[in-house]
């Protein structure tokens, strides 16, 4: 394929990580256990432009308009907060997607910043995951008036950090 695609696919290999290839495409395919939910994702590589993007998805959002509206502010509120990468909304699937790309100088693949890449696009997808959820699971009549706000506001959704101190 490229020099690029065998630098991910052996970033993949040091990290221990497994994944599958995607046939006839410069696509790698992964699923990593995180805090709240199971992250699927795939690295895919545009070799001419020395680009690496890593894309995540949530599972299909049932297909309620007001669930949608609700899902598009938080994802808006949480990119406002961001750094690297982004959330993504495709409206016509329900499909909830976390999206992170860099741009690499030939032959200086760093297989530390493909990782970040990848830790990145697992930590934010996990972490928006609930929040999703509970939008989902909330009645239809509470969600003309949601309140975004809290939601976000809420500790007891993040994952446990152990301190050193432990």
């Amino acid at each position: 394929m490229s020099e690029l695609f065998d630098a991910v696919k052996q970033a993949f290999r040091d990290m221990e990580w497994s994944y599958e290839e995607v046939p006839e495409a410069a696509v790698v395919k992964a699923g990593f256990e995180a805090y709240h939910t199971k992250v699927e994702l795939h690295a895919q590589v545009f070799a001419e432009q020395g680009v690496v993007s890593v894309v995540s998805q949530l599972p299909l959002m049932k297909g309620d308009e007001a669930v949608k509206r609700v899902v598009a502010e938080v994802l808006v509120r949480v990119n406002r907060e961001l750094t690297l990468g982004g959330f993504e909304m495709d409206w016509e699937h329900g499909q909830v997607l976390f999206r992170i790309s860099n741009v690499f100088v030939p032959g200086a693949y760093r297989a530390d910043v493909l990782a970040s890449m990848v830790h990145a696009t697992v930590s934010e997808t996990d972490r928006v995951a609930p929040y999703v959820d509970l939008v989902q699971k909330a009645p239809a009549d509470e969600l003309a008036r949601f309140d975004v706000g809290a939601l976000l506001a809420r500790t007891d959704l993040l994952p446990v950090v152990e301190s050193e101190d432990d």
